[in-house]
């Protein structure tokens, strides 16, 4: 699964926390221009960081970066980072080998080695203003928010004493007011990332085989319907609220995430909402977006939808 997590970003004066405007924090100074030159000045050069849970390196590459846009109403940049942890070995399987005569391992990976998978990232900052939003792809549970705060943060500190560079999540009542304006929800879904053992118990009946991997209940609105306007879904999960808890929590049965489906005009978007009582908002693109031949995301795809998003956010 593929996901967009939003984030605002900000800059401020220290002494006098005051928040500047993005693209003239300092004289001469723009974010934008900020971080496409930082992110030139990193390109196919492999940096390593190390984990602080083992031993091994969480490796940083961006291997491309697209240009700039500057216009008035389309200030923004893009480009792609490949990250990956090494610190364990295995084995890697050739798939279309397995249960052949042939040898089906196709490479003996060493606890050297990082498997690097790429991400979009992009930074949409509009003119005389003091918040932008920085979009940057999850792939699965694995992101790239460590490499801001880590490397281009960091830079950004340094290098502009008595400013600080803020990150913090868009909270989930204003990125569903924002993403969802006209939207119509037509599906929750709940998912438990596993199934409880009465019910594999009884599938195992009549089947010993039987390995069922998670369960999902769906609520879905008729063809026609909807189950909330996207504006009440906005309300109900303000901080929150008990009220929209009251809605989607089971007394017999705890669920591992909540996915909202909503239908804005032709598209259907769909939002990930996570757990009750620390929901936060990824919305999943998986079905949006276009793949390339490794199986993974083509970056242009990733980018029209994250700006579509992130222009409805300032």
């Amino acid at each position: 699964m593929h996901y967009l997590a939003f984030y605002n970003i900000r800059i401020k004066e220290i002494q006098t926390g005051k928040y500047l405007n993005l693209d003239s924090y300092s004289p001469g100074k723009d974010v934008i221009k900020d971080l496409h030159q930082y992110a030139k000045s990193k390109l196919n050069s492999p940096q390593n960081h190390m984990k602080k849970s083992t031993a091994g390196f969480l490796s940083y590459n961006v291997t491309e970066y697209k240009s700039s846009k500057l216009a008035l109403k389309e200030r923004y940049t893009y480009g792609i980072l490949e990250t990956g942890e090494s610190g364990k070995a295995s084995r890697l399987l050739d798939t279309t080998k397995v249960g052949t005569a042939s040898d089906p391992v196709a490479y003996n990976k060493k606890v050297a080695d990082a498997m690097m998978q790429p991400f979009t990232f992009l930074l949409y900052a509009p003119a005389n203003l003091n918040r932008g939003v920085l979009c940057l792809q999850k792939n699965g549970t694995a992101g790239i928010k460590g490499y801001f705060l880590d490397t281009y943060i960091n830079h950004f500190k340094q290098s502009n004493p008595g400013l600080d560079m803020e990150l913090s999540r868009i909270s989930p009542a204003k990125a569903m007011e924002h993403i969802l304006k006209s939207g119509l929800v037509k599906n929750f879904r709940f998912i438990r990332k596993d199934v409880p053992s009465d019910i594999t118990d009884r599938l195992k009946k009549y089947d010993a085989d039987a390995e069922p991997e998670e369960m999902e209940l769906i609520i879905k609105a008729k063809r026609f319907g909807s189950l909330l306007g996207s504006g009440v879904l906005s309300r109900l999960l303000k901080h929150n609220a008990p009220d929209f808890k009251s809605i989607v929590e089971f007394p017999d049965v705890e669920f591992d995430t909540i996915k909202v489906d909503v239908q804005i005009g032709s598209k259907t978007r769909k939002i990930d909402l996570g757990k009750l009582g620390s929901i936060i908002t990824n919305v999943d693109i998986s079905d949006e977006v276009k793949y390339d031949s490794t199986g993974y995301p083509i970056s242009d795809t990733v980018r029209d939808i994250a700006i579509d998003i992130a222009t409805s956010m300032v």
